[in-house]
């Protein structure tokens, strides 16, 4: 699905894509993506113009048998007469679980 040009993205309040050029090269080269090991439960409903995803994050980084899982939802605002990513607002709950 392609970004509309002025798409940003919220996560925790915190604007963190600025641009849907900028989304677009965090995705393909972001540093925090290269830490996901998996996304599993994954869920997602329409809501009017908003299609939300759920879904739980597991990191690749591993501590004493430890590793960082978060769980995900994130909203994408699509309007109807312009089938584009216009907003992403995210919001995770991260949580050390035993590998």
């Amino acid at each position: 699905m392609p970004f509309a040009p002025d798409c940003v993205r919220i996560e925790q309040g915190v604007k963190t894509g600025f641009s849907g050029d900028h989304l677009r090269r965090s995705l393909n080269n972001g540093p925090q993506f290269r830490l996901i090991a998996a996304a599993s439960n994954r869920q997602f409903r329409v809501e009017g113009e908003n299609v939300v995803a759920s879904f739980v994050i597991e990191t690749k980084a591993k501590v004493a048998g430890w590793r960082v899982v978060a769980k995900v939802d994130e909203t994408f605002k699509i309007p109807a007469d312009d089938p584009r990513i216009h907003h992403i607002r995210a919001i995770f709950v991260p949580k050390l679980c035993r590998v």
